[in-house]
């Protein structure tokens, strides 16, 4: 039986005018590389205006059961403001990275988010305290590790067989991947610059806001 989809997912926006330029800026720059020079690679840039970090995905089927996700996360409100001191959460995105070991054949590309103060930590400790806490309550059945970052662009489709613009009958599609050693030469010591987290969303997958944001069913509001 296949499972059900995800419907929502635990996210921190990435909402900063600035990050989002300079991602635009960096896309732009992408799109002319030798390693994105094909269609499926060009439509897979990022939305800046979607950013955001992932701590965790979520089946949420009805009403009740988003209901009941939105109280957990309105619940940690008091142990969260804590791990935080009740200081505001600056980040800062830095770098170029591939998600997969070689770069001359990613298909994911993100930025590593970590604590913009002197005082290092609060970010993953915040991040962990909440995916454990819906991870207890049953919400995650997801095995990886959870990893702070923010995608800038993520390659999607597959190759056909060779010389016929379509799989091999019985073979599995290779993936199409992108050649991203150009770029992590240009950008991999970088910044897309600084921002204050300001909510933990239960966002909503394929929903948007007018501005092109992510949806949410319900956030906590942080310091």
């Amino acid at each position: 039986m296949p499972a059900v989809p995800y419907t929502h997912f635990i996210s921190l926006p990435i909402a900063n005018a600035e990050v989002q330029r300079r991602v635009s800026g960096f896309q732009a720059r992408a799109q002319r590389s030798a390693g994105f020079q094909n269609a499926a690679a060009s439509s897979s840039f990022v939305n800046p205006a979607t950013m955001h970090v992932t701590l965790g995905m979520l089946r949420l089927q009805t009403p009740f059961e988003v209901g009941r996700a939105v109280a957990l996360l309105r619940s940690l409100d008091k142990d969260v403001n804590d791990i935080l001191g009740g200081q505001p959460l600056k980040v800062r995105l830095c770098g170029l990275e591939t998600m997969e070991q070689d770069p001359g054949a990613a298909r994911v590309l993100y930025a590593r988010v970590e604590d913009a103060e002197e005082t290092p930590g609060r970010l993953q400790r915040m991040c962990m305290f909440v995916r454990e806490a819906f991870d207890k309550a049953g919400y995650i059945d997801e095995k990886r590790e959870l990893k702070i970052h923010m995608t800038v662009a993520r390659v999607n489709g597959s190759k056909g067989a060779a010389g016929s613009g379509k799989a091999a009958f019985g073979k599995r599609r290779a993936p199409f991947t992108v050649d991203a050693r150009e770029l992590l030469q240009e950008f991999g010591q970088g910044t897309f610059g600084t921002c204050r987290i300001e909510q933990i969303q239960i966002a909503r997958r394929f929903r948007f806001t007018a501005s092109g944001a992510y949806a949410n069913d319900g956030f906590l509001a942080l310091p």
